[in-house]
């Protein structure tokens, strides 16, 4: 979901405009930052913030502390320009750098925000959301009886993270059910990123719950197991993926595709677009493969799932994926270091150049899952059994693989 990327900034300006007037705008400011100037053109604005920052703590009915009003504003601005973009105080921006390491505080659950309604991408496996039995899909409408409709994603994050130890109350809506509430106790968590098994002779699983620093290795070490036990063909399975670390995203791509071949390319305002490719560091599998995706595989795994299509190098089995694909930029901001923002500065495309963002990826062989079945497919995998409830997708990805190994056997 983002890509990490530490760097200093000394400031960050965002234009709104449109038509005519927006491109003689935008071109004016790109003037002036080429030549240096561009600071001269907004001092009347950072003047007047700073007449008004004067004002309210001069004269608002009650005492403000400076730094919490000018941060307020900083807020605004970033998180006016999009769902993702955020300006991360101290404990938040260290709660993301850990995330990014796969490692951190709370109560195990990925959520984006829905026409002002927190929703549930996917609770973290092994969290203690997930042993409450939270789903993908569920509604967050309380965190300790404060209603969460209209939060900032940030407020949003923060409700759930605290110390270890710790209770949270949480309200939950879910689709044709009564309203419920549950007892979360945040904990350290640690994302194991990649599971595997056998599905049956010659055909290996391996599922990515979240894409972190560790996944490659995780993935690596997964890969050498199945062809151990006689792994012909695989199913990967990337469904409630909600992204990660894009590189990881990558790392798993090298698998499957020859050296030097494009996963994903991200354009943003710069005129050539930046392309990630295969290094070629990891021993390289021909076996057939199929992707299973569904509504809530987000960023890196729809990079993942859009490159192996755009090479012919899996099917895509499942439902349309979340078409969430921009590029977040993680800044330590240089004058004051324990603060960080989160901006998007450009959004990724397939090898193809389709456009993930708002799209998504479209499935080669789509498997319609109802909501109820999927929850009873998320519930056994809660109760640590993968093969009590028929998972229609993957047993469809199974038959695909089970025909392409029979087939090349077949050729041999």
């Amino acid at each position: 979901m983002r890509m990490l990327r530490v760097c200093g900034v000394v400031a960050l300006t965002a234009v709104l405009a449109r038509g005519e007037a927006a491109v003689a705008e935008r071109e004016a400011w790109e003037g002036m930052i080429l030549t240096n100037n561009w600071m001269e053109a907004v001092y009347s604005d950072v003047a007047l913030m700073a007449e008004v920052l004067m004002l309210v703590k001069g004269q608002y009915v009650e005492e403000k502390d400076a730094r919490e009003l000018m941060y307020g504003a900083i807020h605004g601005m970033v998180e006016g320009l999009d769902p993702y973009s955020a300006f991360l105080e101290a404990e938040d921006f260290g709660a993301l750098l850990e995330e990014m390491e796969g490692v951190f505080n709370g109560v195990g659950i990925s959520v984006v925000l829905e026409e002002g309604d927190v929703v549930v991408v996917a609770p973290m496996e092994g969290g203690p959301a997930e042993r409450a039995g939270i789903l993908p899909g569920d509604v967050i409408v309380t965190v300790d009886g404060m209603p969460t409709r209209g939060m900032l994603m940030k407020e949003a994050l923060k409700a759930f993270h605290g110390p270890t130890g710790t209770e949270v109350r949480v309200g939950v809506e879910r689709a044709e059910e009564e309203p419920f509430e549950v007892v979360l106790t945040r904990e350290d968590i640690k994302v194991k990123s990649v599971k595997r098994r056998m599905l049956e002779e010659g055909v290996g699983y391996v599922r990515i719950v979240q894409f972190t620093a560790q996944t490659g290795e995780e993935f690596a070490k997964a890969m050498e197991e199945l062809r151990g036990k006689g792994a012909e063909a695989l199913v990967v399975d990337v469904r409630d993926n909600p992204g990660g670390v894009i590189d990881a995203a990558v790392n798993v791509a090298d698998w499957f595709l020859a050296a030097g071949a494009d996963v994903v390319s991200t354009r943003g305002r710069s005129a050539e677009p930046t392309v990630l490719k295969t290094k070629g560091r990891a021993r390289r599998v021909s076996w057939p493969a199929v992707i299973v995706v569904n509504g809530a595989s987000a960023s890196a795994s729809e990079i993942l799932a859009g490159a192996l299509q755009d090479h012919k190098r899996a099917v895509v089995v499942g439902e349309q994926t979340f078409g969430k694909a921009s590029v977040q930029q993680i800044a330590r901001l240089r004058l004051r270091p324990e603060c960080g923002v989160r901006l998007t500065v450009a959004r990724y495309f397939t090898p193809k150049g389709r456009m993930i963002q708002g799209e998504g990826i479209a499935p080669d062989v789509t498997v319609q899952v109802e909501p109820e079945a999927w929850r009873d497919v998320v519930r056994q995998r809660q109760r640590g059994r993968d093969d009590e409830t028929r998972d229609e997708a993957l047993a469809r990805a199974t038959e695909i693989v089970r025909s392409a190994r029979i087939l090349l056997e077949g050729v041999k």
